[in-house]
Order: C-alpha cells, then sequence, then structure tokens
C-alpha cells in the first residue's frame, strides 16, 4: 500500500522545532510540498470542527481556543480547509469547541482510509497513484477487465459488498478509528 508518508523520530526539541518549519521536500530535481505533525500521545483522543476561520494559522487557534475541563494537546488543519482536529488528553471528547468566542461542535474524529479512484488500490488517492495507467474495473475491481465482462459491484477495503459503507471496516483495519471514545 503506497501511502506516501514518511515517519521521522527523534528525542531532540531542537531538531523537533526545525523539522516543523519544513514546508517543502526536493527528491530528484522534483520539489513537493509536505505536511507535517506530531503523532498524538497514549491516553488521548481527537475531535474534529468545521467552519473554523482560515486566516488563522493552528498556533493561533490553540492559544486562542477554550474548552472547560479538557487538556487540549494540538491541533492541526486539514490540508487548506475550514476543518481542524484538536488532540485531547484522555478518551472523551468535548461537545463544543470555543475559539476566538464562538462556539463550534466537536465531534469524535474518525480517520478515513483513501481509495484509489485509478487502480483500485487503498492508501492513497488517484492524484497520488503510483501506477495511473493501470486499467481497472470500477465496478468490480479487476484488474484489466475484458469487454462485457460478468461485473458485480464490491466493496474496494472489504472485497465484499455494497461497495460503499462498508461495515466490515474496523475488522479489515483496525485502528482507522477509536469506538471507545465518546463525547463528554
Amino acid at each position: 500500500m503506497v501511502q506516501n508518508t514518511a515517519t521521522i523520530s527523534t528525542p531532540s526539541a531542537e531538531a523537533v522545532k526545525a523539522l516543523s518549519q519544513v514546508k517543502q521536500i526536493r527528491i530528484n530535481n522534483m520539489t513537493y510540498p509536505v505536511q507535517l505533525y506530531g503523532l498524538a500521545p497514549d491516553h488521548s483522543v481527537k475531535g474534529i470542527i468545521r467552519g473554523a476561520p482560515l486566516r488563522f494559522s493552528e498556533r493561533e487557534l490553540l492559544d486562542n481556543m477554550y474548552v472547560p475541563n479538557h487538556e487540549v494537546y494540538a491541533c492541526r488543519r486539514l490540508g487548506n480547509s475550514n476543518i481542524v482536529v484538536f488532540t485531547f488528553a484522555g478518551n472523551k471528547v468535548p461537545y463544543y469547541v470555543t475559539l476566538f468566542g464562538s462556539e463550534y461542535p466537536c465531534s469524535l474524529y474518525k480517520k478515513t482510509v483513501p481509495v484509489c479512484d485509478a487502480c483500485h488500490e487503498l492508501g492513497h488517492r488517484a492524484t497520488a497513484c503510483p501506477q495511473p495507467n493501470t486499467r481497472v474495473c470500477h465496478q468490480c475491481g479487476v484488474k484489466d477487465p475484458k469487454p462485457g465482462h460478468d461485473c458485480k459491484a464490491l466493496c474496494s477495503l472489504c472485497g465484499g459488498g455494497p461497495p460503499y459503507g462498508c461495515q466490515g471496516l474496523p475488522k479489515t483495519l483496525p485502528g482507522a478509528f477509536r469506538p471507545s471514545s465518546t463525547a463528554v
């Protein structure tokens, strides 16, 4: 599975600070934008809010938020969107997060698993597909399909049906979300 991710581990606070400033990397004379973030510590849970103002950085969001009875470890924006993921101490997600005096509903963050529209593999999107010229039936996932082949729509995640709304995700991809975490 290709995820286009890299993991860096360091005990050095200086290295962490320097790495947090990296906005792009250069590989084989090609420059790629990167998003860096730290991993959530044990005994923590992630909550998500929608509609956070785009003009504020993650640091400004953290500095101007209020969540009663919850310690907030970190926050990160999902790409360039108005969706922000907060990491809270404990196993409870608050119902609301107050940012700049406005309340935003907060819900449990459930990590999604990307499925490529081009090759039907898990772990990446079509824009980052390592095999963009692979021919795959978009209904059943058969590689190099013959014209008029017998086709039954299947789920890309578990290989069963129905093609969308897979209920087998927790068994197929453990750790994709934390079902024991709840809202408070």
